[in-house]
């Protein structure tokens, strides 16, 4: 009986300990670039809707393709921010770089008009076995004359070497080259 008790007694503290040795998630976070050039000019301004991302890339944990059509999300490797926030930051900043154009992140502040509105819709985002990084889904560009233009994106990033470090900086090259290509569309966008 004195054994059975010892070892209920003893369960718990088992249990603390093993909790006690693991180790924190490593977090990472995507680039917002800060050098380059900025916009200057007021004359139009962008409104960029919170990037909608697919229910498991809204995680913390980073997920990964193990294989087609199966994910895995790591808990000892997580983003630092909720990832919507930070794929909105980034696109920001890179769709100002590649347009030049001033761009705001709905919703804008009182007394600010977008003359232009872009809407980006996830529906991959993951990392692949090999620390790349797999981005695609859709956008929609809106002016304010009501002109509009609807685009898919399909980027793949290959990742350097098989780590999360590496992921990430694949995400941020995926990033960018999908606000090249929506900064690319800006150009012959008359407004009001």
């Amino acid at each position: 009986m004195k054994n059975i008790f010892a070892a209920i007694l003893a369960t718990p503290i088992v249990f603390l300990a093993a909790c006690a040795s693991s180790a924190p998630p490593k977090l990472y976070s995507l680039e917002t670039p800060k050098n380059g050039m900025a916009a200057e000019s007021f004359d139009r301004i962008i409104g960029l809707s919170e990037v909608e991302l697919p229910s498991y890339a809204r995680n913390l944990q980073i997920t990964t393709s193990t294989a087609p059509g199966e994910l895995e999300e790591d808990d000892d490797h997580r983003w630092a921010s909720p990832l919507p926030e930070m794929v909105t930051s980034s696109l920001a900043r890179h769709i100002e770089i590649a347009s030049g154009e001033t761009v705001v992140v709905r919703p804008l502040p009182s007394r600010v008009r977008a003359d232009i509105n872009i809407q980006v819709r996830v529906d991959e985002l993951w990392r692949d076995n090999q620390g790349g990084a797999k981005l695609n889904g859709q956008y929609v560009i809106i002016a304010s004359t009501d002109d509009a233009k609807i685009g898919r994106f399909e980027i793949s990033i290959p990742g350097r070497t098989k780590d999360y470090s590496s992921y990430t900086r694949a995400m941020n090259a995926a990033i960018k080259e999908l606000a090249e290509e929506i900064g690319n569309k800006l150009t012959p966008f008359t407004v009001e």
